[in-house]
């Protein structure tokens, strides 16, 4: 009884670091000014994100989103509680950080959360928000890739269901607002935004489009609505990486044996220069290269195999369940094995995740334009004359 109680009094007075949630609650004895103050006091690089006008009031059933830098997020502990009380905070790190993450992503691209955070302002000599124009790209991301038609924005689209609940702010007119006072010529829809959004390289990359697609239905209907299916002489493209942990001498080799094996054709096998490795890191995996259920980080991808398969393998409901953007069962039979042969002998303790791959045709395609770009037409022709030989 004693260490129950004792432990109810540590999580009231913040001892406790919260769940490895994005959704935290400030200490009760810390105000909004006080909170804010904090973060000054220790340093803490981030920027609130949106609705930040009327700061430090904040409104009945509001909270607010913060977007740190990755190196700061733990100089925040002691700041929050585990109980559902003071102020709402959601807490999204830069790279997308474990109990910062959203929906397992980073909230926006790493290299675009980064400049937001470092231009950010000083507002009221209080707190810090996003310069103007990152203020109206990033809420208009927010609108677009996290809300969808949840936000209320017109759309040319009819979605299949339509949304159940009014918006939670007037975004058509909040972002109207910002493109006037930035001298923005943009309709205010889905579509326009869209348009606008990728113009000036704020749309996902296709890898984290599909993922935000998953519960996003406008991005569905947009994009994904016939599936993930390219022309015929481009299908049956894979990309396996090799990510930092896992690389030794030799064990590119062995991995491109084993796919060999499996019945795929290797197309290129080439490492990833260091100094690129964190820029491509970004731009894949939805910029989230954490440890995940393992113990280690296996670090940004190393390797790049890119291979050909002649006759992919029907998904089963069993693996489209766990994996809903997987277009080819030999891919995931391949990597699941691929794993357990990197992490062979390791202790649990010790193990990491070594490999990751592509899903489907399209984002095997993204993946090459990102990692490997001077290769790209040439890989186009290859593929192009193995589907030739194979009719």
């Amino acid at each position: 009884m004693k260490t129950v109680t004792r432990r109810v009094k540590d999580v009231v007075r913040g001892l406790i670091r919260p769940s490895a949630r994005a959704r935290r609650h400030v200490a009760k004895r810390f105000s909004c000014e006080d909170f804010f103050r904090e973060l000054a006091a220790r340093q803490v690089r981030y920027a609130v994100l949106r609705w930040f006008e009327t700061l430090p009031i904040i409104g009945r059933g509001e909270d607010v989103d913060l977007l740190v830098a990755d190196d700061d997020v733990a100089k925040m502990d002691g700041l929050f509680v585990r109980l559902r009380s003071g102020i709402a905070c959601d807490v999204y790190s830069v790279s997308g950080l474990p109990g910062s993450d959203f929906q397992k992503m980073a909230y926006f691209p790493p290299h675009l959360a980064a400049g937001i955070v470092a231009r950010a302002r000083l507002m009221r000599d209080l707190y810090r928000v996003p310069a103007g124009q990152d203020h109206f790209l990033s809420l208009a991301y927010h609108a677009l890739y996290h809300k969808g038609y949840a936000s209320g924005l017109p759309t040319s689209l009819t979605p299949a269901v339509p949304p159940k609940k009014l918006p939670d702010h007037d975004y058509q007119q909040v972002l109207a607002d910002l493109a006037a006072g930035l001298s923005i010529r943009v309709a205010i829809d889905l579509e326009s935004l869209d348009e606008y959004l990728t113009r000036e390289g704020w749309r996902p990359p296709f890898d984290m489009l599909a993922r935000l697609s998953l519960r996003n239905a406008w991005i569905h209907d947009r994009y994904f609505r016939a599936g993930f299916a390219v022309e015929p002489s481009r299908r049956g493209l894979a990309v396996f990486l090799i990510r930092e942990r896992a690389l030794r001498p030799g064990v590119a080799g062995e991995i491109a044996t084993a796919l060999e094996a499996q019945g795929f054709r290797i197309l290129v096998s080439a490492p990833l220069a260091a100094e690129r490795q964190a820029a491509v890191a970004s731009r894949l995996r939805g910029g989230n290269w954490g440890r995940g259920p393992f113990a280690f980080s296996g670090g940004p991808p190393a390797h790049a195999i890119v291979a050909w398969d002649p006759k992919p393998l029907a998904v089963d409901r069993r693996q489209k369940a766990e994996y809903p953007l997987l277009e080819n069962g030999r891919i995931l039979r391949a990597k699941l094995e691929l794993r357990d042969f990197l992490l062979r002998g390791l202790a649990k303790r010790q193990r990491f995740n070594p490999l990751h791959s592509s899903d489907n045709d399209i984002q095997a395609w993204e993946y090459v334009e990102i990692l490997l770009p001077q290769q790209l037409d040439d890989l186009r022709r290859q593929l192009e004359s193995l589907h030739r030989e194979q009719a």
